[in-house]
């Protein structure tokens, strides 16, 4: 893999890419002077990439995946979701999922009952 295409994997794994120091240590050195990403000409072992990658999955945090979809829902950062913000979201960002399932989905997780979804 190059410097780029190890980029692109980590992100579509993790949701982000992976700091400087990461690929660094990657790819067996410090800046190598390319500020483009493409990679120094060795490129990483798809056993090096998939043992990184084991590692940083099992550092990661369980419930960061959860958390961060959570603030992406309370864009106002209320520590709740209210029934409107998520019907609002969902026909933004995923018309294609009606709104009876929305509404299904929303009611499964308003425990209480309060027209609101917190976050543990």
């Amino acid at each position: 893999l190059t410097r780029h295409e190890a980029n692109c994997a980590f992100l579509s794994l993790f949701g982000c890419k992976p700091i400087e120091s990461e690929l660094a240590k990657l790819f067996g050195g410090g800046d190598d002077g390319d500020d483009h990403g493409e990679g120094d000409g060795e490129g990483l072992s798809l056993a090096r990439f998939l043992a990184a990658a084991r590692e940083r999955f099992y550092l990661q945090d369980r419930d960061e995946a959860i958390r961060n979809a959570f603030r992406a829902f309370d864009s106002h950062g209320h520590g709740f979701i209210s029934r409107q913000a998520c019907l609002a979201a969902f026909g933004a960002h995923a018309k294609f999922v009606p709104r009876h399932v929305v509404e299904l989905i929303f009611d499964e997780l308003d425990i209480d009952r309060d027209g609101k979804v917190s976050y543990r």
